[in-house]
């Protein structure tokens, strides 16, 4: 991933938030936002996806925005018969999000940003108790289909378990963006955990 700023289109998310890894159908209905993802789809199909601070801010400016958001690859699209649109997206990468901007549509510079692993034990029995961890909260609140637990077991990447994990858990969008914004996985576990 490259690690400089880049000028890409802006989709602002109300009410949630998609990590790294997360596939997962988004509604646009907003016309900026429609404008953004059209941008996205002439270019190389990339969006930064940025969650609003308030889900109620109709037209969201810099200051309704967090600060860290998720460079995503557009992988469908439909045209629904409301005018609106329904992408398929998949999280590629955390990214700082510099100087959002609105003009037809939102965009701003996004910084990717590399998460950053320090090989050793405490790490590896973060990623073990985090897997068992989520497997108990699965069983209790029956939120999540188990079959989901059979794609967490295989992943050694404990970067990707942790914001697997974040993805299905019902916490609010305060803590999943101090989950995102954790570039520092042994950090971002300790959070989760």
């Amino acid at each position: 991933m490259e690690t400089k700023p880049r000028l890409m289109p802006l989709l602002p998310l109300r009410g949630m938030l998609v990590f790294p890894g997360m596939i997962i159908n988004l509604d646009v209905g907003r016309e900026r936002s429609i404008h953004a993802v059209e941008a996205a789809m002439t270019s190389d199909k990339q969006i930064l996806l940025v969650s609003q601070k308030e889900a109620v801010t109709m037209e969201p400016g810099q200051k309704d925005l967090f600060k860290y958001g998720v460079i995503a690859e557009i992988k469908q699209l439909l045209k629904l018969p409301s005018g609106a649109l329904r992408i398929l997206v998949e999280g590629l990468a955390r990214a700082k999000v510099e100087t959002p901007a609105v003009d037809t549509y939102f965009q701003a510079n996004a910084l990717p940003m590399d998460s950053v692993v320090s090989e050793d034990n405490e790490v590896e029995a973060l990623r073990r108790m985090l897997i068992e961890t989520f497997e108990q909260w699965i069983i209790a609140s029956k939120k999540v289909n188990s079959e989901v637990l059979l794609t967490f077991k295989d992943q050694t990447d404990p970067g990707r378990v942790a914001d697997m994990i974040a993805g299905y858990l019902s916490i609010n969008i305060e803590e999943k963006e101090q989950l995102l914004e954790a570039v520092d996985v042994k950090e971002r576990m300790n959070k989760l955990y």
